[in-house]
């Protein structure tokens, strides 16, 4: 029976074990959120007609993607933002883009894929919103997902961060990711991947479950606002990998205290 790979990781906030970009670019500094006319039309056809249909295809014959509870965003007529743990490596850039036919989703990336200077505009056709590396941008960026929220659609966040593949749990992530609600007076969908052992497939299938909508508690101060909202949502996801989530092909392992200090005083 062959083993099972094993990551050992340090601390779950900041270890990625997904990264393929080793040196990690800034946003270029005359990069754009604002879509024009000739982006737009460009964006409906490779969003629409490409990407949509191929991650469809992707997910259901690699995966064998079933989606649960689609219908509570179906009925949700505004825009929102949607909260995913981050497991599943270009998996996860297809699997929002399948949630609703009538609205599309943006998704909220950070520097591996602002590092891909060359692809920045496809990248932008087909949802991806880069994270701001100034304040300039980082104005523009939140003009960009109201105005897209603006529009019904849906905008997807990664609270986790970092990738960690075929991972069983939830990590705990910051509060910081639930100011997007509250800043855009939005709510959010919390999007659960989990993983089950399928028969004559070496990757697991993958069951996706969708929880909310989540409010932020405006009667509270701003930090306990976040806080509350963030533990709302953690929960609810951490309720759905306990039940459903029952095989990963890795195990995930806590590096021990002395073996941390000991890699730290041989460096």
């Amino acid at each position: 029976m062959k083993k099972q790979k094993t990551f050992i990781y340090k601390d779950e906030l900041t270890d990625d074990f997904g990264a393929t970009v080793k040196r990690h670019k800034p946003l270029p500094k005359d990069y754009r959120y604002a879509m024009n006319i000739f982006t737009r039309i460009s964006s409906f056809i490779l969003y629409r007609l490409i990407a949509r249909p191929f991650a469809y295809l992707y997910m259901k014959i690699k995966f064998g993607l079933r989606i649960k509870n689609k219908a509570i965003l179906r009925r949700h007529t505004g825009g929102a933002l949607i909260f995913s743990n981050h497991t599943l490596l270009c998996g996860d850039a297809f699997l929002p883009n399948l949630l609703s036919v009538r609205r599309r989703n943006f998704t909220v990336t950070g520097s591996d894929a602002s590092s891909l200077t060359p692809l920045l505009w496809i990248m932008k056709c087909v949802g991806n919103i880069p994270l701001g590396t100034d304040i300039r941008q980082s104005r523009e960026m939140m003009r960009a997902l109201k105005a897209e929220l603006d529009r019904g659609h849906t905008v997807t966040v990664f609270p986790e961060a970092h990738v960690w593949p075929y991972y069983r749990g939830v990590r705990r992530f910051s509060a910081d990711c639930a100011r997007f609600s509250s800043l855009l007076s939005v709510p959010v969908f919390s999007l659960t991947v989990c993983y089950s052992k399928r028969r004559f497939f070496k990757t697991p299938r993958v069951t996706a479950y969708l929880d909310g909508p989540f409010y932020p508690d405006m009667t509270l101060p701003s930090s306990q606002r976040c806080e509350e909202l963030r533990d709302r949502i953690y929960l609810a996801m951490l309720r759905r990998t306990d039940e459903y989530s029952t095989y990963s092909p890795y195990t995930y392992e806590k590096q021990k205290e002395k073996e941390v200090e000991q890699t730290h005083s041989g460096s």
